[in-house]
């Protein structure tokens, strides 16, 4: 399944026919839902579930990496930058809290 980083709502569909809808983090936690018609959650989710289920404090975490800026941001560090950010761009990770 892909997803949208930064959705506000998703819907699914099967058929033609929309099985549900909502905001990413309601439509994920019906994964009877989603194993029902061969879906699932994304690889990061299932890793911080089954680390919480542990006992192990996690979150799953998303974002975009701009790149190319076309300036030398170190000595223009004043200067506002532009950059595409591309669906290529986007990364997500599961950030784990270990105590000591």
């Amino acid at each position: 399944m892909k997803i949208s980083f930064g959705a506000d709502r998703m819907f699914v569909l099967s058929g033609g026919k929309l099985l549900t809808e909502g905001t990413p983090r309601e439509v994920f936690a019906d994964r009877a839902l989603l194993s029902a018609n061969r879906l699932d959650v994304p690889l990061g989710i299932r890793v911080r579930d089954t680390l919480r289920d542990a006992g192990i404090p996690a979150r799953y975490v998303d974002g975009y990496v701009a790149a190319n800026f076309g300036t030398n941001y170190e000595t223009e560090k004043a200067a506002t930058y532009i950059s595409n950010v591309k669906d290529s761009n986007a990364h997500a990770w599961v950030e784990v809290w270990f105590d000591g």
